[in-house]
């Protein structure tokens, strides 16, 4: 594998890695996601070949293209405060149809893609099967979604689409639908079984009418000081539960 070099900031490989980094169309048209930090590249690199790496100092990684640059080079590329200074471009993922699946989390209109990120990386590592994404959710494959996800939403399996799409998804897979809520169900008093899906609202608006309609309202018991918790902190204590719960 050759390395080669780049030193100006007006480069066309860092106009790219720039925009795709910035430009949600501008991936799906590439079909191609920019990943930084070392350790989420190379822990990705270990399970998907990278298109192109670019890095301040060498590194023992495998990709088509690889180049060396300067600091400053890769600042620009990678936009946030850090020294660690390491940048790559992999495959979009196809989207799944989630087909099949028996647990799958919904993203219910999410705003902030570091809970979009954090959710996804929580329902990878609980085993969770796949992830649907309504309208208005953050994109999964945005740099802060990424970071936070730790590369989840590369390997899970996501599907984002419509409320006809999701609607016409539990029907066919005959799920069991789950909403968290603050006025719904405890947790400790339900049976759970597969195959399900829970759905995750809005931030600050909770579950969306579309959701609600859709099936049974949970919630978590809460001392009487606390009103709620963050989103992403919320369903990994309900995915965690259900998982421990689930009947088949």
């Amino acid at each position: 594998m050759i390395t080669r070099s780049i030193s100006s900031l007006q480069h066309p490989l860092v106009k790219r890695l720039v925009k795709l980094r910035d430009n949600r169309a501008f991936r799906a048209q590439e079909k191609s996601v920019l990943i930084v930090g070392v350790t989420l590249v190379a822990d990705v690199a270990a399970q998907m070949p990278l298109k192109t790496l670019i890095s301040v100092d060498p590194l023992p990684l495998n990709a088509k293209e690889s180049y060396l640059a300067p600091p400053e080079v890769l600042k620009k590329i990678i936009n946030i405060s850090s020294e660690d200074l390491v940048a790559a471009e992999v495959e979009l993922p196809a989207p799944s149809t989630l087909e099949g699946k028996k647990t799958i989390v919904v993203l219910d209109g999410l705003a902030d893609p570091g809970n979009v990120g954090t959710l996804l990386r929580t329902a990878a590592a609980l085993g969770w099967e796949g992830a649907f994404l309504t309208p208005n959710t953050a994109d999964p494959f945005n740099d802060k979604a990424l970071r936070a996800a730790r590369g989840a939403p590369l390997f899970l399996p996501l599907r984002q689409g419509s409320w006809d799409e999701l609607s016409t998804l539990i029907r066919s897979n005959k799920m069991t639908v789950y909403i968290a809520d603050i006025e719904g169900e405890e947790l400790d008093k339900i049976s759970f079984k597969k195959p399900l899906a829970l759905v995750m609202g809005h931030e600050t608006k909770g579950p969306s009418p579309q959701a609600k309609a859709l099936g049974m309202p949970v919630s978590i018991p809460m001392e009487s000081t606390m009103e709620s918790l963050n989103v992403a902190s919320a369903a990994a204590i309900i995915m965690y539960q259900i998982k421990h719960k689930i009947k088949s």
